[in-house]
């Protein structure tokens, strides 16, 4: 009777195996890398200035209990909800229209680098499909940055022309912001089209702005508001473990500081402080305070890896200065 049980058990054991395995699995860790850059652009019109480069790797992960001394204090989206915390590293460089000329010119972009550390905190509701995100950021911006030394060195190997004006970038200065983005779904009517509505606040010693913005996804997708990282990698299926699907994003951006813009707000020799005394004098430009945006792209995804290609239209965001475009090439690895 005892060899009857165990072998039961056995097949029990086998069956249940099997069934688990059949059954959509959730991905709880995802390796992301990305890069922007206005060299990017699918209607041809790239360009070298302003936001020129933003390159950026970040680990997303969901344990079972949480895992940051911040998380108290963190927005959540409920009871219910699905967290993701995330740690990266971003490197950022801003450069004049003119890169040939020694200093820049009049109503010309600053030359910028900036470093920083951010810790992200994202909190999606599946039941009242809402998603809260939390970026704290924490580096420096100036020499320091390695930007000077990654974009020459990008420029020498692929023959462009080498950026001489990087000895007068912006000073040394201390970035800390606070980020928070709330998302929330108003329609999902149609399983191959949701639409959302949300909001971006900035604000810290790197930029303080406002962002607001619709957002339309359609294809074949993975739910929204049920994780950030099934937003990249759908829960896996025998043959259901894929997703390709486009999104438009307009919106409008209120601007009322930009540090790389501006000169950062601690050091005195900053052209954010007005004691400037030479030789300690820097160049600077005002952003625009109303800056309209149309983002849109595409995320393509089998199994655990995914790719998501992006462009980023902006009217002006200088005061007498054209409008810019930035796109964005990321890959993400999921297991």
């Amino acid at each position: 009777m005892s060899r009857y049980f165990q072998h039961w058990r056995c097949l029990l054991l086998v069956f249940s195996l099997f069934a688990l395995h059949g059954q959509a699995q959730q991905y709880k860790h995802l390796l992301r890398g990305f890069d922007d850059n206005d060299g990017i652009d699918i209607r041809g019109m790239g360009s070298d200035e302003g936001y020129t480069n933003g390159t950026r790797i970040e680990l997303l992960y969901q344990p079972r209990k949480q895992h940051s001394l911040l998380a108290p204090i963190l927005p959540k989206a409920g009871d219910s909800s699905i967290n993701t915390y995330g740690f990266g590293i971003m490197q950022v460089m801003y450069t004049p229209n003119d890169i040939k000329a020694f200093y820049p010119l009049p109503n010309d972009y600053a030359y910028a680098g900036g470093l920083y550390l951010a810790h992200t905190f994202h909190s999606a509701n599946p039941y009242k499909r809402i998603n809260l995100q939390s970026e704290i950021i924490l580096g420096f911006m100036g020499p320091g940055s390695g930007a000077e030394g990654f974009q020459k060195f990008i420029h020498r190997t692929f023959g462009f022309i080498t950026p001489r004006g990087w000895n007068t970038q912006m000073p040394t200065d201390l970035l800390f912001n606070y980020n928070f983005t709330v998302e929330k779904q108003v329609s999902n009517d149609n399983p191959w089209i949701d639409f959302s509505i949300g909001a971006q606040g900035m604000a810290g010693t790197m930029q303080n702005s406002l962002h607001l913005f619709p957002l339309l996804r359609f294809g074949k997708k993975s739910p929204y508001y049920e994780g950030l990282i099934q937003q990249y990698t759908p829960p896996t299926s025998d043959k259901k473990d894929w997703q390709l699907y486009g999104f438009i994003k307009p919106g409008v951006q209120l601007v009322f500081y930009n540090a790389f813009y501006q000169g950062g707000m601690l050091n005195k020799h900053s052209p954010f402080n007005t004691n400037q005394e030479p030789p300690f004098t820097y160049h600077h430009v005002t952003p625009q305070t109303v800056v309209g945006r149309l983002d849109f792209g595409a995320v393509a995804s089998t199994g655990r890896w995914s790719i998501a290609a992006s462009q980023s239209l902006r009217t002006s965001e200088v005061k007498n200065i054209r409008a810019h475009s930035v796109g964005t090439i990321s890959v993400q690895l999921a297991w």
